[in-house]
């Protein structure tokens, strides 16, 4: 499950929630005031990361 980010307008606080596609569509409710201000989400978490980590593949060495 992604996580995302999110900026609550009412206590100013970011904060990141994991989110189904389906849960992202609905307005989401901070844990720390209960309000339904938030922004977001203001990017995957996730994004840029390649399965795998940083290991690189050199085929051109195979025997």
């Amino acid at each position: 499950m992604p996580l995302y980010r999110f900026h609550c307008d009412a206590c100013k606080k970011e904060l990141s929630l994991f989110l189904t596609l389906k849960e992202l569509n609905r307005p989401q409710t901070c844990p720390d005031c209960n309000n339904s201000s938030l922004t977001g989400p203001l990017r995957n978490e996730n994004a840029g990361e390649k399965p795998g980590g940083n290991i690189s593949c050199d085929l051109s060495r195979r025997s």
